[in-house]
């Protein structure tokens, strides 16, 4: 139970600092009203379809990536000995973590790493997004990458767990 209610503050401090992001850069709000709108009106019937709002998935996913909840995530205790392909060895008794803010805001990562750019995971041009052609599902918010740990690991991100695995 504690893992579960200790990790409950990331979506709420997420909408805060999605607000105050929001107050800060005020330049974002006209395209992400006008995205909301355009998705209201393609959909009269009152369906909502949130794969057509790339700008907003792209301002969440920066919001985040800028505002780490926590520096270092997914702390694992080393219960044996564990030696690593390429020959380091962690001693029984340590704890390993993911750097997430570092990784974040790494340049080898995300070019100008340290400036807020709501739209940075959308491609300006519709070919490249950070060099790279963009794949629609590897820049979304709710996908967890090496270079987005926001969610956990890339094979078993938190909200994948069985319950018994987010309980204990």
């Amino acid at each position: 139970m504690g893992l579960m209610f200790g990790g409950a503050h990331q979506m709420p401090m997420l909408l805060a600092f999605t607000l105050y992001n929001l107050c800060k850069h005020p330049e974002y709000l006209d395209p992400l009203i006008k995205e909301i709108e355009a998705m209201e009106q393609a959909h009269p019937d009152g369906r909502k379809n949130y794969d057509a709002l790339p700008l907003m998935d792209s301002f969440l996913r920066e919001t985040a990536r800028m505002n780490p909840t926590v520096v270092l995530t997914m702390p694992r205790k080393v219960l044996h000995p564990f030696r690593f392909s390429d020959g380091p060895v962690v001693p029984a008794d340590n704890w390993l973590v993911v750097p997430s803010h570092a990784i974040m805001q790494n340049p080898d990562y995300y070019d100008d790493p340290s400036t807020f750019d709501g739209f940075r995971f959308v491609a300006k041009d519709k070919t490249r997004i950070n060099g790279e052609v963009p794949d629609n599902n590897k820049n979304r918010f709710s996908t967890p990458s090496f270079d987005f740990p926001f969610w956990g690991s890339v094979r078993r991100p938190w909200y994948s767990q069985p319950p018994s695995f987010t309980l204990a």
